[in-house]
């Protein structure tokens, strides 16, 4: 879809804000994906069928429980609920391990979805979650709902040596099913939402690249590209910051905003951890997100909404 330079603009004021960093270093990565936010947007905004699945979820063994980390579905569900504002229906994706959080997650943002009036967008009024193991049975469910673009957010992939890794290098195959798989099971066009480089799309980068910017990077790479990649400082943040930008190009930034509340975020993080979650970074029940102070998470939230 074309954009008008002042609403391109916008976007690239929106990048820029999710691109911050949130302890990882993350700048050369941010840098050769700048675009991708602007590319993955116009894309869905720009298809008059359009239909995304956000497929997320990423189980942490290392985490006092081994649980589903906060990064991903938060902002899966709440990028899911808001698109029904812009005229795009949107569902869940996520594995059996991961399924109560993102459930939790998808009726909470349901809740704002509503309130602000996207609830017609769905037969109810949460975005739908589809839960499997299994690929190629999601993406024959994918395919009937008519489903047009895949996004993955915080979702991890293997590196070329088929091995799925976390941050600190450990191989964690064995408790992420294959949904990666998703990106080349149908006729959809696919993006990839990641703050680590282990993370579906990052394929897209160059090896070294990655091995030069992070820790374990030659290791924890994962292989798999995207049509379009949006790097983030945290993944949630690639996830509410397209959803804005399909929003603006759409002409319906305001009301997809009014979904993307601090609140809602805050009521939705809520609802993750009380169905289970724990932060990725502190390795426990945390409503927070990647070790980041509640002040710190909401000021990010603020700067997204002040670019529209």
């Amino acid at each position: 879809m074309p954009s008008s330079p002042a609403v391109a603009e916008q976007i690239s004021r929106l990048e820029l804000v999710v691109q911050r960093e949130a302890g990882r270093s993350i700048g050369p990565l941010a840098a050769a994906a700048r675009g991708g936010l602007l590319a993955a947007a116009a894309a869905i905004a720009g298809d008059p069928a359009s239909h995304v699945a956000f497929v997320t979820g990423c189980f942490v063994p290392r985490a006092t429980p081994p649980a589903c980390e906060t990064d991903g579905p938060v902002g899966a569900a709440l990028a899911a609920a808001s698109l029904g504002l812009a005229g795009v229906p949107a569902r869940l994706v996520t594995d059996s391990r991961c399924a109560a959080v993102v459930r939790a997650a998808a009726e909470e943002a349901g809740a704002a979805a509503e309130e602000a009036g996207a609830a017609a967008a769905f037969a109810g009024a949460a975005p739908p979650v589809h839960v499997g193991d299994e690929p190629g049975t999601l993406a024959r469910e994918l395919s009937a709902a008519g489903v047009t673009h895949v996004v993955f957010v915080e979702r991890l992939g293997p590196g070329a040596d088929g091995v799925v890794r976390n941050m600190h290098g450990d191989d964690v195959t064995a408790v992420t099913p294959p949904l990666h798989a998703l990106a080349a099971a149908g006729p959809w066009v696919t993006t990839g939402i990641g703050d680590g480089g282990n993370e579906v799309g990052m394929g897209a980068l160059a090896p070294r690249l990655v091995a030069a910017t992070v820790a374990h990077g030659e290791r924890i790479r994962c292989a798999v590209a995207c049509d379009h990649l949006i790097v983030a400082g945290i993944s949630n943040w690639g996830a509410l910051a397209l959803a804005l930008a399909v929003g603006l190009l759409r002409g319906a930034a305001a009301s997809v905003a009014a979904v993307l509340s601090p609140a809602a975020h805050d009521a939705v993080l809520t609802a993750a951890v009380g169905a289970g979650a724990v932060d990725g970074v502190l390795g426990e029940p945390s409503a927070t997100v990647d070790g980041l102070a509640p002040a710190q998470q909401r000021q990010q939230l603020e700067a997204l909404s002040a670019c529209v």
